[in-house]
């Protein structure tokens, strides 16, 4: 393996987030939410769902990566939610 191949980065296809404050996801109480990596598409239907708001569109695409009701989402403690960030930003990153 060359130099160059040991280097490249590792894609994440998901990142799972585990919650510090359990929550109920389609009436299933977890401990963690799964998110896939976006594609163009999501960040395309988010932006339809929430128009201009910058900050809806984000708790729509979210929930798309997570498969996940926005009123679900809305439950997150703020500290998971930032974990959710957190994922988010490691994935289109990589």
């Amino acid at each position: 393996m060359s130099e160059a191949e040991e280097n490249k980065p590792v894609i994440t296809m998901t990142e799972t987030v585990k919650l510090g404050i359990p929550i109920q996801i389609n009436g299933v109480t977890t401990d963690r939410l799964v998110m896939r990596r976006p594609k163009l598409k999501d960040f395309r239907n988010a932006s339809k769902m929430a128009g201009k708001d910058q900050e809806e569109q984000e708790i729509r695409l979210f929930c798309i990566l997570t498969d996940c009701a926005p009123s679900d989402l809305e439950e997150l403690d703020y500290a998971d939610y930032g974990k959710l960030q957190n994922a988010f930003q490691h994935m289109v990153k990589g």
